[in-house]
């Protein structure tokens, strides 16, 4: 936890502990060569209930431009980014 970017908490009595399973796939060029390694981390998203578990639904997808145009501005007015 050197990096500060989560801490431990206790769960909460007549919560539900979420499983999660790793996606992993790998694709091949045209020729059979591998080309990359591709992972997603997936929530069991089934073994929890409405309004006991959860309230709503989000899903958090991010394409790159998305990450890259607010850092290529930051970089190009000397702003800080947290």
């Amino acid at each position: 936890m050197s990096s500060h970017t989560w801490h431990l908490v206790h769960l909460p009595k007549n919560q539900n502990v979420v499983g999660n399973r790793w996606g992993l796939k790998v694709k091949c060029n045209l020729d059979g060569s591998v080309d990359q390694f591709k992972a997603h981390l997936v929530t069991k998203g089934y073994s929890q209930s409405k309004g006991i578990d959860y309230d709503g639904v989000f899903s958090f997808l991010v394409r790159i431009t998305s990450i890259r145009l607010p850092l290529v501005l930051a970089t190009a007015n000397d702003w800080h980014v947290h």
